[in-house]
C-alpha cells in the first residue's frame, strides 16, 4: 500500500509540475509579447525625436537664411547687368 502511494503521491507532484511549467510559459510568453511593445513605442518615440531634431535644425537654418538676406539697397541682377 505504502508504494502505491509514493506512486499516487509522484503522479500528482508530477502534474502539478506540469501545471507549474505551462503557467510559467505562459508567463514568459506575455512578457515576451509586452516586452514586443514597449520596443515598438521606444522606437516611435526616437523616430518622433529625430524628426522634431531635424524640424529644428531646419527652422534654425532658415531663420539664419533670413539673418543673412541682403539689405533692401543692394541691386538684383538685372540692376547689375544694365549697369554693365
Amino acid at each position: 500500500v505504502t508504494s502505491e502511494q509514493s506512486v499516487e503521491d509522484l503522479k500528482g507532484l508530477h502534474d502539478q509540475a506540469l501545471q507549474a511549467a505551462g503557467q510559467a510559459k505562459k508567463a514568459v510568453e506575455q512578457n515576451a509579447m509586452m516586452l514586443q511593445q514597449k520596443i515598438a513605442e521606444r522606437t516611435k518615440l526616437l523616430s518622433q525625436l529625430e524628426q522634431a531634431k531635424m524640424q529644428e535644425q531646419v527652422s534654425a537654418s532658415l531663420r539664419s537664411m533670413s539673418e543673412l538676406a541682403a539689405p533692401g539697397n543692394t541691386p538684383s541682377l538685372d540692376e547689375v547687368r544694365d549697369k554693365i
